[in-house]
């Protein structure tokens, strides 16, 4: 590996008292190379005990460094502070020879002050310097770390070799007759691009002009310097009057600049925080939590149809929390709107444009997807299946609940851009197991609450295999256990087991009790009591309850596929096949050995280590990012 070329300081006071500069030369890395460019007869300060070239122009400058130094220079024309290793990321880009120049952020240049988000109030107000931003900036890496840029800007840029050895003997004539900075720079990389050579941003790199050091300057190029380079360079003119593409890569840079240093702006989609609490609910619930806790997030706004609902008080009390109406645009802006379930007719990719720049949405499974017996008729799954396929193509990413999800989406060929899917499993820590509880009044009320039973929790979709549930339990009678079955969970209009659970029933319906949704407290109070859940579901994007049931100390029977075994691993005291059999086996092995039961819990809590809710939000952090550096898929509806 070859050594890091020296880098050149040339500081070019100009007509700034030279004496304004001395916190640049204070804040530059020990050691480094350096020397000052003044005008013929400007007084430098007894501490500036550094190499001196006079010279007329900024242009006579350069040209006379570039003589004396083979390697990169970091031209300097405003009084500015490095933050530390300011080179680090810079020099790399030059290992490019067609990459001319490269800029860094700051907030006395051209694109910071057209943007605002990264001008200099901002950065006062919000407490941070140019150290601790451009830590923030490199403790992230995403695609916009670099970006190409029109023409170079800012108090301190880094000059490659390339730009000296191509505009050669022109250089000393560069620049507008004003002899000001920012039309010296713009003059010197429009020659350089006539050559083929590229301005390049660094957005890791944070160099700040404190107010204190005089006016900051904004960067801009004077009336009379416009049409003067402007005759020169004809292309420059759109340039020149900061009207850029909407999503250029300096913007995109800028943004995801802002959103490093302040966090991101997220809209969650929280339309189905209704009276009851199924898994959906509990999801949406503890990923806006995990996200207000992050410090990469500056606010969650919830979109609510009505008041926070009785499992989730706690919400309004959080800080970063707020709740808007439904379709009401966030001011200022949000970065990102995430629906955290799947879409369905009531939602658009364009409707969730006017409140966020990018769209994220969340692909829990398929199963709707591919069960038409969920739908009142084969038109209206049809139609389903067509806002699934075009809302999930029309995002600029979708997050799936598992790996597993992903590759059902790919199976489906629902085919979103693979680098736009972002597997993102939930978490398994909301609940403790010491959450109160209690007892359902349905079996207080029929005097079997003291009695052992077996739980089936869930809605009565018909991939739930309640029945199989119900055929299971009586096979655990007819082996002559005494033990009740309880089932519980709200029962959905089409597709249904009930048909098949009523046919059980009837030939063997002793003590099974069927509950319909239960409030939280009797759910927690069956978790917490149950001898064993029975968890017979053929169809899952995740499957929570195995590791509900764990933290309440019950263990699980259920069939290890697709995404529970991807999350749950290989779990002792499951069930082999889907048949009453199979799950009446694992059950009565369960049942009869409390050691197996201690182990299986003690290896779903730890699955739940791993996956997490804070987990959970990080990697729904890393999307957001990885969206938010790269353009929006279709035209956006909100500006860049």
């Amino acid at each position: 590996m070859s050594a890091s070329p020296v880098v050149l300081v040339a500081l070019w006071a100009g007509d700034r008292p030279a004496s304004s500069f001395l916190p640049t030369l204070a804040s530059l890395p020990r050691g480094t190379t350096m020397v000052v460019g003044a005008r013929d007869r400007a007084p430098l300060p007894d501490e500036m005990s550094v190499d001196v070239v006079r010279a007329g122009t900024v242009a006579r400058f350069l040209a006379a460094v570039g003589e004396r130094h083979n390697g990169p220079i970091v031209l300097v024309g405003e009084p500015v502070l490095f933050p530390a290793d300011p080179w680090e990321r810079a020099l790399p880009l030059l290992d490019d020879p067609r990459v001319g120049t490269v800029s860094f952020l700051s907030n006395s240049s051209i694109w910071s002050q057209y943007h605002g988000d990264l001008g200099p109030a901002h950065w006062a107000v919000y407490g941070h310097d140019h150290r601790s931003i451009t830590a923030r900036l490199r403790g992230r890496t995403t695609g916009a770390d670099r970006a190409t840029m029109l023409f170079a800007h800012g108090g301190a840029v880094l000059v490659g070799r390339s730009v000296i050895d191509l505009v050669g003997d022109d250089l000393q004539h560069l620049g507008v007759a004003s002899g000001g900075f920012p039309g010296f720079l713009a003059d010197l990389s429009m020659c350089a691009r006539r050559r083929g050579l590229l301005d390049l941003l660094d957005a890791t790199t944070y160099v700040a002009q404190p107010l204190d050091l005089g006016a900051v300057g904004d960067g801009l190029v004077g009336d009379a310097d416009r049409e003067e380079l402007i005759g020169r360079h004809p292309f420059a003119r759109e340039i020149l009057r900061l009207n850029p593409e909407p999503h250029a890569p300096v913007t995109l840079a800028l943004q995801v600049a802002r959103m490093k240093v302040m966090g991101i702006r997220v809209v969650i989609d929280g339309s189905r925080l209704g009276p009851f609490e199924t898994g959906t609910q509990v999801g949406v619930v503890a990923l806006v939590k995990a996200f207000a806790a992050r410090d990469d997030i500056e606010w969650v706004a919830v979109t609510l149809p009505g008041a926070w609902p009785a499992y989730a008080p706690e919400l309004a009390q959080v800080p970063k929390v707020r709740a808007i109406a439904p379709g009401a645009v966030p001011d200022p802006i949000a970065d990102v709107f995430c629906r955290p379930y799947q879409a369905d007719a009531t939602f658009t990719v364009a409707a969730a444009r006017t409140m966020a720049r990018r769209v994220v949405l969340n692909m829990l499974d398929l199963i709707a997807y591919q069960i038409g017996a969920y739908f009142p008729s084969a038109e209206t799954w049809w139609e389903y299946r067509a806002v699934a396929r075009t809302t999930a193509v029309a995002a600029d990413g979708v997050a799936t609940i598992s790996h597993d999800v992903a590759e059902m989406m790919a199976l489906e060929r629902i085919d979103v851009e693979p680098s736009r899917v972002f597997p993102v499993p939930f978490g398994t820590d909301h609940l403790t197991g010491d959450e109160p509880g209690d007892a359902p009044i349905e079996l207080v009320s029929a005097g079997v609450a003291d009695r052992p039973f077996l739980l089936c929790l869930g809605t009565n979709f018909a991939h739930k295999n309640r029945d199989v549930a119900v055929r299971a339990h009586a096979e655990l009678r007819r082996r002559g256990h005494e033990i009740v079955l309880v089932l519980a969970g709200p029962s959905v209009p089409f597709g249904s087991s009930r048909v098949a659970e009523a046919r059980t029933m009837l030939r063997a319906s002793d003590d099974v009790y069927v509950l319909p949704d239960v409030p939280t407290a009797a759910r927690n109070w069956l978790l917490r009591h149950t001898a064993a859940v029975l968890y017979p579901t053929s169809a899952e994007g995740f499957g929570l309850v195995p590791y509900e049931a764990a933290m309440f100390g019950s263990p699980c029977v259920f069939v290890p596929f697709g995404p529970l075994s991807e999350i749950a691993g290989t779990t002792i005291g499951t069930a082999t096949d889907w048949s009453a059999e199979a799950i009446a086996d694992a059950a009565e092995t369960m049942l009869a050995d409390p050691q197996l039961v201690r182990r299986q819990i003690e290896e779903l809590r730890a699955a739940g280590t791993r996956h997490t809710w804070a987990a959970t939000a990080a990697t729904f952090t890393d999307a957001f990012f990885s969206v938010l550096a790269r353009s929006p898929v279709g035209p956006p509806a909100v500006p860049a």
